[in-house]
């Protein structure tokens, strides 16, 4: 039986995070790398009530999964993810958040500041 992730796209980001986690020794990035390298199955996924819950107007939110459209958010937050659902983008482009995804974080190479890691 094959364990972890089978898409190219997916291997490449566990590459550049490795990578990135060798040179700068920052923690994050080997969270990331080892949340990656989770099969389909055991992804984590986070309804915005969890983010309004969990963070603060100004806060950076890190989703090593896919970010639902379940509640709402009552503050501007800055979301980094794998992936988001249709109605989860709806709803943080209306709250005015930033939305991003965990590919523009590899190609950045910085970390924001303050970090909530949630799932």
């Amino acid at each position: 039986m094959k364990k972890g992730t089978t898409s190219y796209t997916t291997k490449g980001l566990i590459n550049e995070f490795e990578k990135l986690y060798r040179k700068t020794k920052k923690p994050v990035f080997e969270r990331i790398s080892k949340e990656l390298k989770k099969s389909a199955r055991n992804k984590r996924s986070v309804n915005l009530s969890k983010i309004n819950r969990y963070s603060v107007s100004g806060s950076n939110v890190l989703v090593v999964g896919k970010v639902l459209g379940s509640g709402e958010l009552n503050h501007k937050v800055n979301v980094i993810a794998f992936s988001y659902s249709d109605s989860a983008l709806e709803k943080l482009k209306k709250s005015g958040c930033v939305a991003k995804d965990l590919s523009d974080l590899a190609q950045d190479k910085k970390v924001p500041s303050k970090v909530i890691i949630l799932g």
